[in-house]
Parts: structure tokens; C-alpha cells; sequence
């Protein structure tokens, strides 16, 4: 039961860090073609923020947070977020 928390405790993280820095990307777009913009970095940032928080957990209470089912939570949400945003923002 443990591990479902984590899981879903971290996907749900995920899918909040993809909703936020897709906000910062629509709010601060990029100055032109083949530069990253503030919003980029922004998302960048916060999805690099969410890989310490799962880090932080996993390290400092790893009978709350199982590091295994919780990175898979993360990833298993982020990456597929991920994927989607590459092929709506051609």
C-alpha cells in the first residue's frame, strides 16, 4: 500500500510540474527559432526540482517513499507528458 501512495503521490507531482511549467512556456514563449525561452528554462527547472524532491524523499524516508515505485510514478507520468508536448508544439 506504501508503495501505491508513493506512486500516485508522485505522479500527481508530475502531472502538477507539467501543468506549470506548460503555463510558464505559454506565458513566456521563445524570442525566436532555435532559442530556448524563460518558460523553457522555467519547466526545465521545475521538472528537475521534482527529480530532488523524489530524491529527498526517497532518501530521507524510504519506508514512506519507496524510491522504486515512486520514480516510476514520476517518469511513467512526466515522460509521456513529454512526448505529448514535443508533438503539439511542432
Amino acid at each position: 500500500m506504501t508503495a501505491l501512495l508513493a506512486a500516485a503521490g508522485f505522479a500527481a507531482l508530475a502531472a502538477a510540474i507539467h501543468w506549470a511549467a506548460r503555463r510558464a512556456d505559454r506565458r513566456w514563449p521563445a524570442p525566436g527559432r532555435g532559442v530556448f525561452g524563460p518558460g523553457w528554462v522555467l519547466g526545465f527547472l521545475l521538472r528537475l526540482g521534482g527529480v530532488a524532491v523524489l530524491a529527498l524523499a526517497a532518501g530521507l524516508r524510504p519506508d514512506l517513499f519507496p524510491p522504486l515505485p515512486a520514480a516510476i510514478g514520476y517518469l511513467g507520468v512526466l515522460v509521456p507528458l513529454l512526448g505529448l508536448e514535443l508533438r503539439t508544439g511542432r
